[in-house]
């Protein structure tokens, strides 16, 4: 199942990722972005779950599968 994770990254900002876990394993499938504040953040979030159906360079992902934390 795919999941939306925020990640807070070492130099301050949170990253905003959509991962897959496998197992005790998360694998990375697309980087949102980075927000440094609650409003960057929680925009980044909605972002996949508004339409971002495929990736510009990728496989595409169904937004069906997604699990919002």
């Amino acid at each position: 199942m795919l999941s939306i994770r925020k990640v807070r990254t070492a130099s301050g900002p949170v990253a905003v990722q959509v991962v897959q876990y496998l197992g005790h394993k998360s694998v990375i499938l697309k980087h949102i972005g980075s927000g440094k504040n609650g409003e960057e953040v929680f925009s980044l979030v909605k972002k996949p779950m508004s339409g971002l159906t495929t990736e510009q360079n990728g496989p595409p992902f169904l937004l069906s599968h997604i699990r919002k934390f």
